[in-house]
Formats: C-alpha cells, sequence, structure tokens
C-alpha cells in the first residue's frame, strides 16, 4: 500500500502530465499537416484519448482483481463485471461523448481560424465569465460587483481582438472566436 505522500505525487505529476499534453494540442495542429483538417485532428485526439482511458480503466481493474483477497485454500475470484447503469447513467454518458466531440471539433476549427494565441487569449478571457454565469444560473448566486468589472473588461479585450489590425499582424477570426467559445 502506497503512502499518502507517494499518491500525492503521483497525482501531481498525472496533472502535471495532462497540463502538457493539453498545452501542445494546438502547436501540434498549427505544427501538423497542412492537408489534416480540423475533424481529422479531433478523431485522432478522442481515438487516441479513448482508447488511453480505456487502457488505463483495464489495468485498474485487473490491479484490483489481483489486489483482492482470496478466502483461504481457494483462488482468487474475479473482479465482477462492471455495472452498466441505468438510465440516467447512460444519458450522461452520452451527454460527455456528445460534447468532448464538439469540442474536438471546435477547438481544432479555433485553432486553425483564429491560431493558438488568440485561442489561449479568448478561452483564459472568457472562463471566468462563463463561471460567473454558472455560478447564476446552478448556484442561484449573483456574480459580484469585482465579477462584473473584470468580465466586462475581458469582454471588451476580446472584442477588440476582432478589430482589424493596420498591419494585420496579429488579427483574429470572427468564425474561430466563436468555435473557441463552443469548444
Amino acid at each position: 500500500m502506497s503512502s499518502p505522500t507517494e499518491r500525492d505525487g503521483r497525482a501531481a505529476l498525472a496533472v502535471l502530465g495532462a497540463a502538457v499534453l493539453w498545452g501542445t494540442a494546438g502547436t501540434a495542429a498549427v505544427l501538423g499537416p497542412d492537408e489534416a483538417t480540423s475533424w481529422q485532428l479531433a478523431s485522432i485526439r478522442l481515438l487516441l484519448g479513448g482508447s488511453a482511458l480505456a487502457l488505463v480503466g483495464h489495468l485498474l481493474r485487473a490491479r484490483a482483481a489481483a489486489l483482492a483477497p482470496a478466502p483461504a485454500g481457494r483462488r482468487p475470484i474475479p473482479a465482477p463485471p462492471p455495472r452498466t447503469g441505468g438510465r440516467a447513467e447512460r444519458w450522461a454518458g452520452l451527454l460527455a461523448v456528445l460534447t468532448m466531440a464538439s469540442f474536438q471539433a471546435s477547438y481544432f476549427v479555433a485553432v486553425d481560424r483564429a491560431g493558438v494565441t488568440i485561442g489561449t487569449a479568448v478561452a483564459i478571457g472568457t472562463v471566468p465569465a462563463a463561471a460567473g454565469v454558472l455560478q447564476a444560473l446552478i448556484l442561484r448566486q449573483r456574480p459580484s460587483r469585482p465579477w462584473w468589472a473584470a468580465t466586462i473588461v475581458a469582454l471588451v479585450g476580446l472584442a477588440l481582438l476582432l478589430v482589424p489590425a493596420a498591419d494585420d499582424a496579429v488579427r483574429a477570426d470572427a468564425i474561430g472566436v466563436v468555435a473557441r467559445q463552443v469548444a
């Protein structure tokens, strides 16, 4: 059995690994083959990520079955098959699949149309606003005045990204910004 410190260290490494992989997706899309479409990149990413999750799930289940104590004088009892869940779990699973698929496709369209830099700025600038809206809808709590001020400043800054630049060096594509928001 591992100690809490070992588990904390492994958890921190897992989060760090996820952050590194997450941060490279846009760059990989930009540096990848020019003929690859956003849908192809999203499909490959979903296939690889889903396969990795299935493998990890299988390995964890096999490990749990191997560590299960066996009754005296008997062979270990294999772990029971996973529950399939009820109607609510199936709908939640379908919703998760659809949202992940729409995220992947929207994300790569956004990177293609708006670029990695603009896509990242839009993401960072709008997440607090979305959190405040969700707070109001789910928790039924009104956002604070500082939240409103910060949200207005962020949205004005993001709107300025859509203004055509004189030298066209940094200019956001409206479709790319919208796609990033869908993602």
